[in-house]
């Protein structure tokens, strides 16, 4: 009896640490519903569980530690967004601190004074004006412009109309009203550049810095790179008037326009022509003037840098070849190897040195060996202008000798007709007769034509002639070999059958140039017959 006693109040007791969680009816066992304060502390139970309710406990236990994991992790969250909201409330308070300040203006700030006056005749405008500003096609803005006399563009905070855009100056342009109007200029706005670093247009054209553009109503003004653009509104009285003229007309007027242009332009050369004879016909001081200019004394200072380098920097190699060939010397350039990329190039000119030498020109260079040949050149040309003889007047460059063809009876020097089996070079001997005048050049009439075309069918006639003889004497030569032995045949015919084709082939290639020249002086003598024939 008293163990049955023992045993209820641990299964009491084991049901009561079933109720570990008091949110979680399903986890009640015997039918108990625990209190918040039933586990505030839990109870550790020492030696092994058997049977069912030990499983029960196992879970209640685990249950438990993943709930007070979920709160921590809660109250973690929690705090964490407790922290960003703090520290995005001190960011605001810092940056509202910031734009208070520079609202202020401050001492130390100074303002960059505008470099401009409101001329006498500026005044508030007598209609009502607007400037719409667009952007992307679509009006951002509009402006009263009836409120100040003049309203200043530009990238500083403090401007009239102020602009964002990098390309726009601090201080970009003044859109100016004249009040009183005079003979030249009419009343209204007038745009002012005020040297911009990239400009400012109106309708496209790019307005000159510092002079005063007239903008009526419906012009479009652009500064420096902004894809902004601001279109002026007003009284239709300061609207531009539609032209009369034809499109035609239209470019007529704007051709003369650019004619009278170049008619200025050419007025312009004339006149600087004409100054610069005059200046030529005072004649020459020969340095002697007031204000001619000292030259360099280049016999106490060899070395001085002299103004004609102009003349030879571009390309060194090139002046003083020439100056050479003007000389009639040869230009030998003596590049010596020092080592792995350093080479030394000499080059001897064939002016004295005043001991009884020539003047040599060297450069040492580490690099390529072109760089040593060009680098010595250079410093040949700035030895001879030091001296000089690199652009005197008194040098000629020599000619190249004409060839005495008569001498050589019109053949050059590696031509022989001997071997010429196409007649091009007695064609071009030919040639050189008739430019040398030495070949009598014949004029043809219908007479002339006739007798030349005679002979041309003569000689065709002949040579036909032979062909058909030579062809004839082949066809017997090998119908003769037919009743021959074969061996005796081609022992007879050895020697003659290669020259008789040779000659045939001859007598064909003459029979054609004689056809083509027969037909083409029968042309010539039916475009040379009279009419009376």
């Amino acid at each position: 009896m008293s163990e049955v006693n023992d045993e209820c109040p641990r299964e009491h007791e084991q049901t009561d640490l079933s109720t570990l969680d008091p949110n979680s009816a399903k986890d009640v066992v015997g039918g108990i519903k625990p209190t918040p304060d039933t586990f505030k502390k839990p109870q550790l139970i020492i030696g092994p569980q058997r049977g069912k309710n030990s499983k029960n406990l196992n879970k209640l236990c685990r249950i438990l530690k993943e709930d007070t994991k979920e709160e921590q992790d809660k109250t973690n969250i929690n705090q964490e967004v407790q922290d960003s909201i703090e520290i995005l409330e001190e960011k605001k308070e810092d940056e509202d601190k910031l734009i208070s300040s520079q609202l202020k203006p401050s001492a130390s700030k100074t303002i960059l004074p505008l470099p401009y006056k409101e001329p006498e005749w500026g005044g508030l405008p007598l209609h009502q004006y607007k400037l719409e500003e667009l952007k992307s096609g679509t009006i951002v803005k509009t402006i009263d412009l009836t409120k100040r006399s003049f309203w200043v563009f530009g990238r500083l905070e403090h401007c009239d109309i102020p602009m964002l855009h990098p390309t726009v100056s601090r201080y970009h342009a003044v859109l100016q009203y004249r009040e009183v109007g005079t003979e030249t200029c009419e009343p209204g706005f007038y745009l002012l550049d005020l040297d911009s670093s990239l400009g400012t247009f109106v309708n496209k054209q790019k307005l000159r810095p510092h002079s005063y553009t007239r903008v009526k109503v419906g012009y479009v003004m652009k500064l420096g790179c902004s894809t902004r653009m601001f279109i002026l509104q007003g009284p239709e009285e300061d609207e531009e008037p539609e032209s009369d003229l034809s499109v035609s007309e239209l470019k007529q007027q704007y051709q003369d326009k650019l004619k009278a242009l170049e008619a200025e332009r050419a007025q312009k050369l004339v006149e600087e022509e004409e100054r610069i004879k005059r200046e030529e016909e005072r004649g020459i001081d020969w340095g002697m003037g007031e204000d001619a200019d000292e030259e360099t004394d280049l016999t106490e200072n060899p070395y001085a840098v002299t103004q004609n380098e102009e003349l030879y920097l571009e390309d060194p190699k090139k002046t003083l070849r020439g100056w050479f060939e003007r000389e009639g010397e040869e230009l030998v350039y003596d590049v010596e190897e020092k080592g792995f990329g350093h080479f030394i190039c000499r080059i001897e000119l064939p002016v004295d040195n005043g001991g009884g030498g020539n003047l040599v020109a060297e450069a040492s260079v580490k690099g390529k060996k072109k760089e040593a040949v060009a680098q010595a050149a250079l410093e040949a040309c700035r030895l001879l202008d030091r001296q000089g003889l690199l652009r005197q007047a008194t040098h000629e460059s020599k000619k190249r000798a004409a060839k005495d063809w008569e001498a050589v009876d019109f053949y050059d020097s590696d031509e022989d007709n001997f071997l010429d089996r196409t007649g091009q070079i007695e064609r071009k001997r030919q040639q050189r007769m008739a430019q040398s005048g030495k070949l009598e050049s014949t004029v043809e009439t219908y007479d002339t034509l006739v007798d030349k075309y005679k002979a041309v069918v003569k000689e065709l006639e002949r040579t036909e002639n032979k062909l058909n003889d030579m062809l004839s004497l082949a066809t017997q030569n090998d119908r003769r070999g037919g009743d021959e032995d074969e061996l005796d045949a081609y022992m007879s015919t050895l020697k003659q059958a290669s020259s008789d084709k040779i000659e045939i082939k001859k007598m064909k290639v003459e029979v054609t140039r004689l056809r083509s020249e027969e037909e083409k002086v029968r042309r010539l003598v039916n475009l040379a017959r009279p009419t009376e024939l």
